[in-house]
């Protein structure tokens, strides 16, 4: 495929994430820059030309972005600056005027981002709008946990208002079942020093993986909705409160209801997502959290016919973007870790959620698209290999 180049998306740090967005770009002729301070999935990538940063930190990224920008103006290319992690995120929003200066900050207003990474705000946001919500408390820190003990209804959800830090020492999720599970997760949190992070705790909607749906979504310059693409999931790890390994595309009008709901009036600018769970006791979506960035799930909208990221560039060049949503019911998947972890090492943790080959593959009829698996592109594939079996 001929090359494009009169616009670069320039992707904070690569992960799997990372490699939807260059992939989306890259199969329809662009180059994308990544940058890391260290080479992972994309790096690897026939569509990446990987930057090498010396560190991530404020300063540091700011000089190495106005550097780059400053090359491909040179060059009358605009470069797209975007983010796919909570932290690059927040940094993105941070210094959205100055990179404006040399290019295009591919991101929200500080005020719009802070509403989206915080729960407890997205809460406060979908009670103003009216999209329904779980029940929640807020605790500004773990002894506050303690005290407040049973005035929610066991079971219950157990999560952090911002996910980065308390992820990477513990867990995205905790379902608690009970007061002697209650007291269990607080022993672990204090455990990892964790003691001072604001937590959420909500009510456990009942339901499988099917009950839990993700909206990928993308907002002009002007900040209007002009694409969307929804699906559920089928499976996930860990199996009741992880990512998605598998999932397939259905549309669900009432949650482009509700995404518009939410997002209007906040002038979201790019591309996000949110996810909710069909609650069968009152049959309502109830929002779970938002994403003001990409997600690892977000390919199976390009691969069901709708590229935002491409749509980005078309924005950005003033093309009348006509609204576009998937309909195609594609089946996305996690590669080999979707059969692996439920067909092999689920035995031993996850008992309960251990299937046969036959039961596996009668789970994914249709269309098919992998998440990292690129015959075209296939060296960020070997890579996952590695990094994943060996």
């Amino acid at each position: 495929m001929k090359k494009i180049n009169d616009y670069r998306f320039i992707v904070l740090t690569d992960s799997l994430n990372t490699y939807g967005i260059v992939r989306a770009l890259g199969e329809e002729g662009y180059t994308s820059d990544v940058i890391d301070v260290k080479k992972s999935y994309s790096a690897f990538s026939k569509y990446v030309n990987f930057i090498k940063a010396d560190s991530m930190k404020e300063k540091d990224l700011n000089d190495l972005i106005i550097q780059r920008l400053m090359e491909l103006k040179e060059q009358n290319i605009v470069g797209i600056v975007f983010a796919t992690s909570d932290d690059g995120v927040d940094y993105l929003a941070k210094n959205r005027e100055l990179i404006n200066n040399y290019g295009v900050a591919l991101v929200s207003s500080k005020s719009c981002i802070k509403i989206c990474n915080n729960k407890k705000k997205t809460v406060e946001r979908a009670k103003e709008v009216g999209v329904p919500y779980p029940e929640s408390l807020y605790f500004d820190n773990l002894a506050e946990m303690e005290e407040r003990e049973g005035e929610l209804r066991y079971p219950v959800l157990l999560k952090p208002e911002k996910t980065s830090i308390f992820v990477q020492k513990y867990k995205k999720a905790v379902i608690i079942e009970d007061s002697k599970e209650y007291k269990q997760t607080i022993s672990e949190i204090k455990d990892l020093h964790l003691e001072n992070t604001p937590l959420v705790l909500q009510e456990y909607i009942p339901g499988d993986n099917h009950h839990l749906y993700n909206t990928s979504f993308f907002y002009d310059h002007e900040h209007r909705l002009k694409a969307i693409s929804t699906g559920y999931k089928i499976r996930q790890y860990p199996p009741n409160t992880g990512t998605m390994t598998a999932g397939r595309i259905e549309d669900t009008p009432i949650l482009q209801e509700y995404c518009e709901k939410l997002m209007d009036g906040l002038d979201y600018y790019g591309i996000g997502s949110a996810e909710f769970k069909y609650d069968e006791r009152d049959q309502l979506f109830k929002i779970i959290e938002i994403n003001p960035r990409s997600v690892l799930w977000n390919y199976s909208a390009t691969a069901a016919g709708v590229n935002m990221p491409i749509m980005a560039i078309e924005d950005l060049k003033g093309e009348n973007l006509i609204f576009r949503k998937s309909i195609v019911p594609i089946v996305w998947l996690y590669d080999s870790l979707d059969l692996v972890r439920y067909t092999i090492t689920n035995r031993k943790k996850y008992p309960d959620h251990v299937l046969s080959w036959f039961q596996w593959k009668n789970t994914l009829k249709g269309s098919k698209v992998m998440a990292i698996r690129n015959w075209e592109d296939i060296r960020p594939w070997l890579y996952f290999l590695k990094e994943t079996f060996l």
